[in-house]
């Protein structure tokens, strides 16, 4: 006899639960008569009942409106409408006015190389060695 014949043979292939006999033959008519009687009460559908439906499927439809209408406005919008500043540009310029201007505390070297890579600026137009 080989391992595994050995270690079957110790143990038994029943599961050890039991149905007693004819269990399964009236447990519906033994379900039925515990359950107590219930009363049926049929509701006459109100004018609110049956156009309720219609309502949430229109408020649905409005709110799927709101939602189109909010991203074709928010599309629209880009930088390109505000136009060139040049106040804005000259006073840019200025490092201490962009340091005031511009929160640099979370923003390091890598980040600012990284977009500018995904923007497709040259570094060597700034004309720090640094940076190349």
């Amino acid at each position: 006899m080989n391992k595994n014949e050995e270690i079957l043979s110790r143990f038994s292939k029943e599961s050890g639960y039991k149905v007693p006999e004819g269990y399964f033959e009236d447990f519906a008519k033994k379900m039925a008569a515990s359950l107590p009687e219930r009363e049926i009460k049929t509701e006459k559908a109100t004018k609110w009942l049956r156009i309720r439906p219609y309502v949430y499927m229109a408020a649905m439809f409005a709110g799927v409106w709101c939602m189109m209408y909010l991203f074709n406005d928010m599309k629209g919008r880009t930088g390109s409408e505000y136009g060139y500043n040049e106040q804005l540009a000259e006073a840019m310029e200025d490092n201490q006015v962009a340091r005031d201007v511009v929160d640099m505390s979370n923003i390091d070297d890598y980040d600012i190389l990284q977009q500018m890579y995904e923007d497709n600026v040259d570094p060597s137009v700034f004309g720090d060695s640094s940076i190349n």
